[in-house]
């Protein structure tokens, strides 16, 4: 998350609480990210500050599995560089303040004031909408950014993990299986757009679909509700995901995609066009009364 990264100031003052490697305390990214060759052969990838650094900072103590390679070499001297000019702060703890406010508090509306001199400004306006809660945007922003943690993310970071999709069980799990192309999700997909009437095949990367998800419709509800699907349809998956890995319960395509809807009708009810139905109208006249109005 390196747009995240330049908003947050570390106050590393024991060590204690900033993890060396995972966390932007020494520049704006992370020293995994910056020396990736050094983070892989690592003996700890997981250690504080403090474990390898005395208050004095006179001297790091870095391990490795075996011998540096010559390449592994030069990140390390460049590494020991940007080490010799840190100094402890004062202070009782270590901390992390949000520079981009005044209060030096995280807050998603001074997440999207920043991004916007970071991005395209028409693809935020896509992705930081008033339609959805704004911890929706958020993710959306993760994934449009790539860096929501897949397994294929892990293992770029070094960890050892196997990758598989935790809702086909079949595939490895990137960015755009997980949320497109993973056959689970395609039937959600595949269902919203065969009530529209349209014909397609996802393809190339999720931030490509975002950008060209399109269609002219004559009803205001139609139009409300397309631009809804994709960042529902990723939201549902999420959410469906993280029930299956922290509380191993899992749901069929059909109920996740009903959850979807469910999600529509409770972010467009502020809309003229849903306050006249009930959900239970909505979902048992769902494509006459969106796509096929009188």
């Amino acid at each position: 998350m390196e747009e995240f990264n330049k908003g947050v100031v570390y106050n590393v003052v024991t060590g204690h609480r900033i993890i060396f490697w995972l966390d932007p305390w020494l520049v704006e990214e992370t020293l995994c990210s910056k020396f990736p060759n050094l983070f892989v052969v690592a003996n700890s990838q997981d250690m504080y500050i403090h474990e390898v650094a005395s208050q004095s900072v006179d001297n790091w103590n870095l391990t490795f599995k075996r011998r540096l390679y010559d390449h592994e070499v030069r990140e390390a001297a460049m590494l020991m560089d940007l080490l010799e000019n840190f100094k402890f702060a004062d202070g009782e703890e270590d901390s992390r303040n949000w520079k981009w406010s005044k209060n030096g508090e995280f807050s998603v509306r001074s997440m999207y004031n920043a991004s916007l001199n970071f991005h395209d400004v028409g693809m935020d306006k896509q992705i930081w909408s008033t339609l959805w809660p704004a911890r929706v945007s958020f993710l959306m922003w993760i994934v449009s950014n790539r860096n929501f943690l897949t397994h294929y993310m892990l293992q770029r970071r070094g960890q050892i993990i196997a990758s598989r999709c935790n809702l086909c069980y079949a595939a490895s799990e990137s960015i755009e299986h997980l949320l497109c192309t993973c056959p689970f999700v395609w039937r959600i997909w595949n269902s919203f757009l065969e009530d529209a009437g349209v014909s397609t095949v996802l393809q190339g990367s999720v931030i490509e679909l975002l950008d060209g998800w399109y269609k002219k419709f004559d009803s205001r509800q139609a139009k409300l509700v397309w631009k809804m699907i994709p960042v529902e349809i990723m939201w549902a998956v999420w959410k469906e995901q993280n029930k299956r890995i922290f509380e191993e319960r899992k749901q069929c395509w059909s109920r996740v995609l009903n959850s979807v809807k469910v999600l529509i009708y409770s972010w467009g009810k502020l809309h003229e066009e849903f306050k006249v139905v009930t959900l239970d109208y909505m979902m048992g006249h769902w494509k006459e009364f969106i796509f096929d109005p009188p």
